[in-house]
């Protein structure tokens, strides 16, 4: 289970999670500013895996408005301390899980398994409008334009992928993860060694395809792959803030495998044409890497 908190530096932006529901900072469920219980678009930004209703809309700075300009949506601030040991500042975090949890400590295990992976993502406050994180004002899913596939490989050049970018991301619309992020896992093959239970994914290559997302259903540019599976082994967009394991033979595991901590690895190739570095590759380990690029 997934608690995900976007930053623009110290201010906590948006607030998403996975498998819960996150009441402090509020977490929407995907809604934005829905007049009723029930959201309207569950794919808008993220997976939660929870049903239509829950969630908190975006909030509205004063009386009489909707929040259809972003200038009338109020975003909360939160203010550090000093940074001396005696100014600590600390923030609560307060969710419900979705399913059942606990009994699995270490002296009473049983087959209730129940990790919590708390997660932050950064960004700098000179980010431009383009690609800065938001709640956008309309309730619809980014787009995505994938690159163009020659001979089940894909490839395009650095013009090509700034007008694939430039006709997919609109500034109306909520951003989280970048479009550059699901470009990588639109791209790179699956790990076909995770568990698929009776999904048939034989045909279906790369990481947006999972036991839980046979289908490649896209919400937002979330990685599927990524998502359904903790500690990722390519580099995440993603921080990890607390690990609460299910009990304490857990811990060493995840201290050595969190990003934080451990080396994660990508394939890196060049643009079509080019000797300019792109950021997606078709390969997801070493071999293929250095045999085929």
């Amino acid at each position: 289970m997934w608690l995900r908190i976007a930053c623009i530096l110290g201010c906590v932006f948006l607030l998403v999670h996975g498998d819960t529901y996150l009441h402090y900072p509020r977490g929407s469920n995907n809604r934005l500013r829905e007049q009723s219980a029930n959201r309207n678009n569950g794919n808008r930004v993220f997976d939660s895996q929870n049903n239509n209703r829950g969630g908190y809309n975006v909030g509205i700075k004063e009386a009489g408005q909707n929040g259809d300009q972003e200038n009338e949506q109020y975003q909360q601030e939160y203010f550090q301390s000093g940074g001396k040991k005696a100014a600590k500042t600390y923030m609560p975090i307060r969710w419900t899980s979705q399913h059942g949890s606990g009994g699995d400590e270490d002296t009473a295990p049983n087959k209730l398994n129940s990790n919590f992976v708390i997660q932050a993502m950064f960004q700098p406050s000179t980010a431009t409008s383009y690609g800065r994180m938001r709640d956008g004002t309309s309730q619809q899913t980014q787009g995505y334009q994938r690159p163009q596939s020659r001979n089940g490989i894909y490839k395009d050049t650095q013009n090509s992928f700034y007008g694939r970018k430039r006709n997919s991301v609109r500034p109306d619309k909520v951003l989280q993860e970048p479009f550059e992020w699901y470009d990588k896992c639109y791209t790179r093959q699956r790990n076909k060694g995770l568990f698929t239970a009776d999904q048939n994914l034989q045909n279906r290559r790369t990481a947006i395809y999972t036991r839980q997302n046979p289908n490649g259903q896209r919400r937002g540019y979330e990685c599927p792959e990524e998502r359904d599976h903790f500690p990722y082994w390519h580099p995440s967009p993603w921080v990890d803030i607390m690990i609460y394991a299910k009990n304490a033979s857990m811990c060493d595991y995840y201290k050595k495998n969190s990003f934080n901590t451990a080396n994660k690895w990508e394939c890196v190739e060049n643009f079509l044409g080019s000797n300019q570095e792109s950021h997606y590759s078709n390969y997801n380990n070493r071999e293929n890497c250095q045999t085929r690029c």
